[in-house]
Parts: C-alpha cells; structure tokens; sequence
C-alpha cells in the first residue's frame, strides 16, 4: 500500500477515508519501506548495486535514523505515524 497512489490526492474525502484506515494498515503491514535516502517524495530511492558482500545484522531499535537527506521527511506527522506502528521497518540509505 502506497498513500501516494492509493489515496486520490485531490480529494479531501477519499483522505478523510483512507488516512482513518492508516494506523491498521502499518500496524498489520509485514514489512514497511523507509526510503530514507529519497530528497522528497518524489524522488527515488533505488540505485545501481556495487559488488558488495552482504551480512544480515540485527540492530536495535534507533531513534535517530533521519540524519540523511530525507530528515525532513521524518518530521511530518503521518511519517513518525508510520514508524511507531509498523512492526517491521527496512531502511533504504545511501
């Protein structure tokens, strides 16, 4: 589910609908996408892949992870919305 694409962006009453259904969606959501490196919403977030070797880590939980250039992006209300319901989070930086 994409908020962008899924809610009818020039309507205030497909909004009203779709964002009272937000908490449940992230809240029953397997996984959440932060594009933390994206500059705006507009923007994407998938870059060509080097040749890196590759080790899956288990970090806890941090408070701080928009110190990139979408910081701006985590100070919107629906955004930290998201990050406290979503039970699983994968973070794409740079």
């Amino acid at each position: 589910w994409i908020d962008s694409l899924c809610i009818v962006q020039d309507s205030a009453e497909d909004w009203q609908r779709q964002s009272a259904q937000m908490a449940t969606i992230y809240t029953n959501a397997y996984l959440t996408l932060f594009t933390d490196c994206a500059r705006d919403d507009g923007a994407g977030f998938l870059r060509p892949r080097s040749a890196w070797k590759y080790t899956a880590v288990t970090l806890p939980f941090a408070d701080n992870v928009e110190t990139g250039d979408a910081a701006h992006l985590a100070d919107r209300g629906w955004i930290s919305q998201e990050r406290v319901l979503s039970r699983r989070i994968l973070h794409f930086g740079r």
